[in-house]
This record gives structure tokens, C-alpha cells and sequence, in this order.
């Protein structure tokens, strides 16, 4: 009896927890891609979106936030990473606030548009993780 208890409660707790650890993979909203081999993943959009590329930080080295003040998060920003000399390496739309990209150690220029208002930022990637905030007024 206790066997069976004890796997019927295996089960439900399996249950439980399998659509947490599949969440970062299968949700429509988070768009993943790749540009001259830069990998990135795009949403954040409500709770469940963050869950979830929280899950996948570990494979990105930039984290770059989209904000209109006084605090709201937006979607839709025009993202451009470029090397110092201007090639462009990645060109594509935010899906969401948050937006992270594997990048190799270096120097770039990163330029996020959003409602016709453009903000460019320099990044030095070396060890650890890089966090760029761009916040555009009302």
C-alpha cells in the first residue's frame, strides 16, 4: 500500500513540475533566433515569459531592458548590434522587454529605436553578464 501511495504521489508531483521545466521552450511568445552567429531570445512579457527565459539565462552573456517612463516595460523596439568599425551583426524586433544575446568578447554599438526616438549605447563584453537599460520618455 505504501508503494503504491508513494508512486501515485512520484506521479503527481512529475505532473506538477514537468510544464515548469518545458515552459522556456515551448512558449509562442519568446522569439529566439540567431544573426552571424550571435544567438538571442526576445519576451518577458508577464510573469510566465519571465519564468521562463530566467531559465535560459545561463546561455547569454547581454541582457538588455526596454522601458518608457516612469516604469513601463514596452515591446516593439528595433534592435541593432554593430561592431566599432559599423557592421552591422544583428538587426531584428524586440518581442518583449527583455532581450538577451550571446556575444563574444569585444566592443559593439548597441542602438534600440522605439517610437521613432533612437538611443545608442556602448557595450565592452569581457567575463560575466552585461545588463543595458534604455528608457525613452512618454
Amino acid at each position: 500500500m505504501k508503494t503504491k501511495l508513494s508512486v501515485l504521489l512520484l506521479g503527481c508531483l512529475v505532473l506538477v513540475l514537468s510544464p515548469l521545466a518545458s515552459t522556456a521552450a515551448t512558449s509562442p511568445f519568446i522569439a529566439q533566433g540567431q544573426s552571424n552567429g550571435i544567438a538571442y531570445v526576445s519576451g518577458g512579457v508577464g510573469m510566465d515569459e519571465r519564468t521562463a527565459m530566467d531559465a535560459m539565462a545561463k546561455d547569454y552573456n547581454v541582457k538588455l531592458m526596454f522601458v518608457e517612463a516612469p516604469k513601463e516595460y514596452v515591446s516593439g523596439v528595433k534592435v541593432k548590434i554593430e561592431d566599432l568599425s559599423g557592421k552591422l551583426l544583428l538587426e531584428t524586433t524586440s518581442s518583449g522587454p527583455w532581450f538577451w544575446a550571446k556575444l563574444p568578447q569585444g566592443d559593439y554599438r548597441l542602438i534600440a529605436s522605439f517610437r521613432g526616438h533612437r538611443e545608442m549605447k556602448h557595450l565592452k563584453v569581457a567575463a560575466g553578464v552585461d545588463t543595458v537599460e534604455f528608457f525613452w520618455k512618454a
